[in-house]
């Protein structure tokens, strides 16, 4: 391959994220979900209070549907405009991550030029960076509050927490307090990664943290002032404790509860491809892991890693705010690496990734092309309709709808096309299902089943 400008990582994910707009659907349950809570916030104008199905959505802050719905008022709605957000902070964690580590090893040139690709190339990175999710841009947050951090740690200037409490505050609007489990632990660690030339002494740095929290709560209370006011007292426990408290204890229905050991057994693929590179391990032992930019990585991750694996509630892309980590890491270890070899691997696992898009656009995403039902909706949208099953926001952008949809179980169908006898209902099916009473006006594979479109007939 010919020699690359270093700044030509941008084009990579230019690349990917064109591969993934044209191969991808969105992927029911969480992009459609997503993309359907943003929908009914333009739709509505209501840009404090979250609805799903127009009914409110206490599951998730706001930052990332206010991000997508800037780029809808600028650029009107479509699924290409609400992935700028999603591209600005994949590329936004590759250039804080080479940020991170120019200020943890300044004198380490060439570490620095490796981290865009190393981030590009590797597995969590080509999986996560282009899903409508939260998890890069609470990356971002992530990563702008320990920079912040590091150099108030050099120069103990008080502006520097005060933005990393603004920051702390835009993950909190990100994905809730979980943002301050990532950034407490290094934080609180400080006297066992304090660097001997550091300004700010232990006291010192203890209040500016305590300064940086109380900052976070500002812009939180600025959404949550007026959603409080226009909600009662469920929604606000739903938002600020039930599904808190339920996702470390395991005790909330979408919790995704699982072992303790869980974390250990993916915790290999946060290093890939680069794991498989014989020249990571020959330079491991080189890592001095008494200096103070490794103990900053260790109190910045392995607590964290510990903490997430004690609670209940495990997800694999939870661990995303610890990839950058991992790269400076791995970099460090291949810095004698040429920087062209890295490139071409990244390059490499694009081409790779790219592959298998093409592959799974013809195979596994045929059964997740959920806008083949938009137009039957769109041309009928003035009937009443039904959800067979849990609805979760499935056909709410896709179809562009504009209205309540009736989520139901299959039993009370009969029920339901008695009282809306000109209505319509999707139901996923499967061939234990009878539906010979219902008129299917349309059917697709969706998710190892069958969705179709049903409306009542004679024989009901």
């Amino acid at each position: 391959m010919k020699r690359l400008p270093e700044c030509s990582y941008i084009g990579f994910l230019v690349l990917l994220f064109i591969a993934s707009y044209f191969l991808k659907p969105l992927m029911p349950i969480d992009e459609t979900r997503y993309m359907s809570v943003a929908w009914e916030m333009f739709l509505q104008k209501n840009y404090f209070v979250l609805s799903l199905n127009f009914e409110p959505y206490h599951h998730k802050p706001p930052f990332l549907f206010w991000m997508i719905n800037l780029m809808w008022n600028i650029f009107g709605v479509s699924r290409w405009a609400g992935l700028i957000p999603i591209f600005v902070a994949s590329l936004s964690v590759t250039l804080l991550t080479k940020k991170l580590a120019e200020i943890l090893l300044p004198d380490r040139e060439n570490i620095t030029k490796l981290i865009p690709w190393l981030m590009m190339g590797s597995v969590p990175f080509l999986i996560y960076s282009t899903l409508v999710m939260f998890d890069m841009m609470l990356t971002v947050c992530v990563l702008l509050t320990l920079v912040l951090f590091l150099s108030y740690a050099w120069n103990g200037k008080l502006f520097l927490p005060l933005l990393a409490g603004l920051c702390m505050g835009a993950g909190v609007l990100v994905k809730g307090p979980v943002m301050y489990l990532y950034i407490l632990w290094p934080l609180l660690l400080y006297p066992f990664w304090r660097a001997e030339g550091h300004a700010a002494t232990a006291p010192k740095f203890y209040l500016s943290v305590f300064l940086a929290v109380c900052v976070s709560s500002i812009p939180v209370l600025l959404w949550l002032a007026p959603t409080l006011r226009q909600t009662d007292g469920d929604f606000a426990f739903w938002l600020l404790w039930k599904q808190t408290t339920g996702r470390i204890t395991g005790n909330f229905s979408s919790s995704h509860a699982r072992p303790v050991f869980y974390y250990f057994t993916i915790m290999p693929v946060l290093f890939l491809p680069w794991a498989l590179y014989p020249r990571l391990y020959k330079n491991i032992k080189s890592i001095d892991i008494h200096a103070w930019p490794f103990k900053f990585l260790a109190a910045a991750t392995i607590p964290v890693f510990i903490s997430f694996s004690l609670i209940v509630g495990k997800q694999p892309h939870y661990l995303l705010p610890l990839l950058p980590s991992a790269i400076i890491l791995v970099a460090y270890t291949m810095e004698a690496v040429n920087l062209q070899k890295v490139r071409n691997a990244a390059l490499w696992m694009l081409v790779l990734t790219i592959s298998l898009l093409i592959g799974a656009s013809q195979t596994l995403f045929r059964n997740f092309h959920l806008e083949t039902l938009a137009p039957i909706y769109q041309e009928n949208s003035d009937r009443d309709w039904a959800f067979v099953h849990k609805y979760q926001g499935e056909l709410g952008f896709v179809a562009r709808v504009e209205k309540h949809i009736d989520s139901i179980d299959l039993k009370d169908l009969p029920e339901w096309f008695k009282n809306h006898p000109d209505g319509f209902a999707f139901v996923r099916y499967g061939p234990d299902n009878d539906l010979e009473a219902y008129e299917e006006v349309m059917s697709i594979p969706y998710r190892g089943k069958d969705m179709g479109v049903f409306k009542k007939s004679g024989k009901i």
